[in-house]
């Protein structure tokens, strides 16, 4: 990525000032994979606050002192991305620390490890599903610097992280379930495991619809928090809160089909939403430019959760969903 930034902003985006960002960024790449790695430990080890920290709440936290720091000292506008980039160093480090202590306390050798074979066979699905998620989660904000302005591709940005706080309760209880999820399966308690899903989708309905009214009721306040120049994006962000609530409502799909044997099928889905993304950010983004991308957004959100959904419906007579009026 560094050595081929010029390329990638010249070529891609066609926007060769964008090359230096590219180079400062590309020290990110190691420290986050080490950030993911760390905060899946955390959760192996069941110390789901220490998960949540790294997974989602540490860099942040890092990146926004150290952008109030140099911001005091300078105002570059190369320093977001150099504090973005300091703030995973920082929490690649500090929990690889941790991680290390943590392994050294538990001594106690394995005696049923799985061969390389069958764990490969259950992970590699999950690999690919993680992948199409987290590709799929940046492919829109691509897309849209490659067919529009530099300006949209903040906006949007903007968008994004608003939308995602109506699904922090939702990460927040499959960090926790996803254990749960498996160990009933792997009992054949098919009721306990029907009344835990119902019991924690009714949590994370209750829960998540306040946060849902609030950031649709004062949206414009909000993305006016960036600047006067973010409102524009009030009816993208409106239209990314359907594809959350489609996320919300559908409830811990994806940890029920991982955790239940069901990996291939949830990789399949992402992989079949994934290709309808492409294709509509093909077709809306040089049409609507900002507000094309939310457009797809939503469309792939509400592809691979209903599609989940309901194949978890037919598969296991399970409801995911919450619905308070039936």
């Amino acid at each position: 990525m560094y050595f081929s930034s010029g390329v990638i902003a010249e070529f891609i985006f066609n926007k060769p000032f964008l090359e230096p960002y590219f180079k400062i960024i590309s020290f990110a790449v190691l420290p986050m994979v080490i950030r993911f790695i760390n905060s899946d430990c955390y959760r192996g080890f069941r110390k789901n606050k220490e998960y949540a920290y790294t997974q989602n709440v540490g860099y942040l936290l890092y990146a926004s002192i150290i952008l109030g720091i140099l911001t005091s000292f300078s105002k570059n506008e190369m320093l977001p991305n150099i504090a973005f980039v300091s703030s995973l160093l920082i929490l690649a480090f500090s929990s690889s620390i941790l991680i290390l202590k943590e392994i050294k306390s538990h001594t106690t050798n394995a005696s049923n490890e799985l061969p390389v074979g069958i764990m490969l066979e259950h992970s590699l699905p999950m690999m690919l599903a993680a992948s199409l998620l987290l590709i799929s989660g940046w492919l829109n904000t691509i897309m849209l610097g490659i067919w529009s302005t530099e300006s949209d591709v903040g906006i949007y940005s903007v968008i994004l992280k608003i939308s995602t706080l109506s699904t922090f309760v939702l990460m927040s209880i499959n960090s926790i379930a996803a254990p749960r999820f498996a160990q009933l399966h792997a009992k054949g308690n098919k009721e306990g495991l029907n009344k835990y899903v119902g019991q924690i989708s009714k949590v994370i309905f209750f829960t998540s619809i306040p946060i849902f009214i609030f950031i649709i009721l004062f949206r414009d306040w909000l993305l006016g928090l960036f600047g006067e120049e973010f409102v524009v994006g009030s009816q993208a962000l409106l239209i990314t809160m359907l594809g959350q609530f489609f996320n919300v409502f559908a409830g811990s799909v994806g940890a029920i089909l991982n955790m239940t044997g069901h990996q291939k099928a949830f990789r399949n889905i992402l992989g079949i939403s994934t290709i309808i993304n492409v294709i509509a950010c093909i077709i809306f983004i040089p049409l609507f430019g900002l507000l094309g991308s939310a457009i797809a957004g939503m469309i792939f959100m509400g592809c691979w959760n209903l599609i989940s959904m309901l194949y978890i419906q037919l598969k296991f007579n399970i409801r995911t969903y919450f619905w308070p009026f039936n």
